[in-house]
């Protein structure tokens, strides 16, 4: 789990492994004071997301001046009482994001994860060509954590400067909607762009839709 603010500011990363026990070795020689956790699935659940929200990023806002607010994909196990109850003692607000709309509004999609993912992928390749990598079919998880932190200081340098940019783009700081509004087609229309291939009367509708929100609460039969 990664996170971040407004700021460029990295909240400390929260490791899951798919796994029933958790040994000491796959949390050997991380980015100093991650957390880890082990679930059989490997994906997070309610409980998961309760332990990173309670023992990383709460004690983290509270250290803010002011009200804050959380902004997140709105998948079920980012929502539970105890979480929600914390929130509304802390002047905390909770931003639950529109199915599929994460790669125009979430500040870390937008911006801040594809510089991460092409250094990760050149990590991955130079551990496979030497050592260890070059025995086995996939990374073992005792060499992850060294790998992870390995990542993360090559992204120090511009990385801060990615989360700022990220939460501009996606018009959540300073607050504009227009900068998700300006990527959509019906919106950014021009000669010779793909939009030229929808029809008129769809991009229309689509149009007329953003203006109206109700549409988007009538349920399909």
């Amino acid at each position: 789990m990664f996170c971040g603010n407004a700021n460029g500011e990295l909240l400390l990363p929260y490791l899951v492994y798919k796994a029933e026990p958790l040994w000491s070795t796959w949390m050997e020689h991380g980015p100093p004071k991650a957390h880890y956790n082990r679930l059989k699935s490997g994906w997070f659940d309610s409980t998961c997301f309760e332990d990173w929200f309670f023992s990383l990023l709460l004690p983290r806002l509270k250290k803010a001046q002011g009200g804050s607010v959380i902004t997140g994909d709105s998948i079920s196990s980012h929502l539970s009482i105890a979480v929600l109850d914390a929130c509304k003692s802390n002047n905390i607000g909770l931003v639950a994001l529109p199915a599929n709309s994460t790669h125009l509004m979430q500040p870390l999609d937008v911006v801040y994860f594809r510089p991460k993912k092409i250094n990760w992928r050149k990590i991955l390749c130079e551990w496979k060509e030497k050592g260890k990598g070059r025995k086995v079919a996939s990374l073992l998880k005792d060499e992850f954590p060294r790998l992870l932190d390995r990542l993360i200081t090559n992204l120090i340098e511009r990385g801060n400067d990615n989360l700022r940019a990220g939460f501009r783009k996606t018009g959540n700081f300073l607050l504009d909607n227009s900068q998700v509004f300006s990527q959509l087609p019906c919106c950014n229309v021009g000669l010779g762009s793909t939009t030229d291939l929808v029809s008129p009367s769809f991009l229309d509708h689509l149009c007329k839709s953003l203006d109206d929100p109700s549409d988007f609460s009538k349920k399909p039969k």
